[in-house]
């Protein structure tokens, strides 16, 4: 299979009251080990590419991981980032069987290609957001796209950017409500911080990617549906 590895949004972020800083350098030797490394071991093609903002660290990313495609935007919204990622996969979509869309600031506890639901077709999201009951979102943190549903995720991409907040959950909610058949890689709902699969690299200092107590889901969301 050729996989296109689509890193998005901000490659570094500064700290501020919950998080420390950190960027995709940071996070590098663990993406290489689990994902680019694990392709190869496992007879994948892929390229990497950074659709991304300005940021003191954009020379470095060149130099150190050299991706096919770098482009560089003008920092507005998430919402605003997907649709000129799905404006990349359309016009690439002729090249790669599939598209892996992550963020710069995750670390992953388990390889690639033994994530769940890896070697079904279509579109894959990693789990409904603790606001499923009432809302119907997805998390926002991995989108996997085969090239024949880019159309269809284009559409749900478009949809989340009209959202008035453009975050880009809709994203799961627009294919549930469509009744688009998507697979979960997880049923039950996690907080980042104890997720089975990645790890949100700025909220501790140095994760513990292999601790055995990790993968704990949360059994009470009804705060975050009243």
């Amino acid at each position: 299979m050729k996989i296109c590895i689509v890193f998005r949004g901000h490659n570094a972020r500064l700290t501020d009251q919950t998080r420390r800083y950190i960027d995709v350098l940071m996070c590098w030797d663990n993406i290489k080990s689990v994902i680019t490394d694990d392709l190869s071991r496992n007879c994948h093609e892929y390229d990497v590419v950074f659709i991304t903002y300005p940021s003191k660290i954009v020379d470095s990313i060149k130099r150190l991981i050299q991706p096919k495609h770098f482009i560089q935007l003008q920092c507005n919204n998430q919402g605003e980032n997907m649709l000129h990622i799905t404006e990349f996969m359309n016009i690439y979509r002729s090249e790669y069987d599939r598209f892996v869309i992550l963020r710069c600031d995750m670390m992953y506890r388990i390889p690639i290609t033994k994530w769940p639901k890896w070697n079904n077709n279509g579109i894959i999201l990693t789990n409904k957001d603790v606001h499923w009951p009432t809302r119907k979102l997805y998390s926002d943190t991995i989108f996997i796209v085969d090239s024949h549903m880019i159309d269809l995720f284009t559409e749900s991409a478009r949809y989340s950017s009209a959202r008035e907040t453009a975050h880009l959950h809709y994203i799961g909610e627009y294919l549930f409500v469509n009744n688009i058949v998507i697979h979960l890689m997880y049923d039950e709902y996690y907080h980042m911080i104890n997720h089975p699969l990645q790890v949100l690299a700025s909220l501790e200092d140095t994760p513990d990617l292999y601790n055995p107590l990790i993968g704990i889901p949360v059994t009470d969301i009804s705060r975050y549906n009243p």
